[in-house]
């Protein structure tokens, strides 16, 4: 049944969304229950728990190319089950417990043919969103991990020997260079 596939295509399609809902409930959780632990020596571990850091990131990612697979799935599945996505108005049937092939009428075939092209349009808008959406999380962390490891190696290549006494006149602060990040 098509409306049974159309069901289980969107309620696999939200699941990876719950999961991410659940991931961040669960930093929330946490953090509560560490806060209620530590009282004043409350250190937090995460500022922002729906910021997308560390499992965060790896969780919503996963969702992305999760929900990008079932919609491919499904487009398959529906092409193949019915052939370029039209249903047809009769089908010839042949399977038990019918003794001869029947005539079996499908009702309100054209409505359920603009459905399924609704339902072919969407799914493909949503696995090119994914995508995109994937490829730029993919692409800003690669940049991150490349300016942070641009300003390691700018870091460490210059060689500055700076003595443990305060320079006269600085108060104990010594200038390290516009692209110097404290720890």
């Amino acid at each position: 049944s098509h409306i049974r596939l159309w069901a289980l295509q969107l309620i696999l399609v939200t699941c990876p969304s719950l999961l991410v809902l659940m991931h961040v409930a669960y930093r929330e959780a946490k953090e509560q229950r560490l806060r209620e632990a530590s009282g004043d020596n409350y250190r937090c571990i995460y500022p922002n728990p729906s910021k997308k850091r560390g499992g965060l990131w790896w969780t919503y990612l996963f969702s992305l190319i999760f929900k990008a697979g079932v919609d491919v799935v499904f487009l398959y599945i529906f092409y193949r089950i019915y052939s370029n996505y039209t249903l047809p108005r009769v089908v010839k049937c042949e399977l038990p417990p019918c003794p001869n092939m029947v005539d079996c009428f499908i009702s309100r075939p054209t409505e359920k043919n603009i459905f399924t092209l609704f339902m072919v349009v969407t799914a493909c808008i949503c696995i090119v969103l994914s995508l995109i959406e994937a490829a730029y999380l993919i692409g800003k962390r690669c940049r991150k991990c490349l300016v942070a490891s641009e300003g390691d190696s700018r870091r460490h290549s210059h060689s500055c020997s700076v003595s443990r006494a305060d320079p006269v006149g600085t108060g104990g602060q010594v200038f390290h260079g516009a692209d110097y990040k404290p720890p």
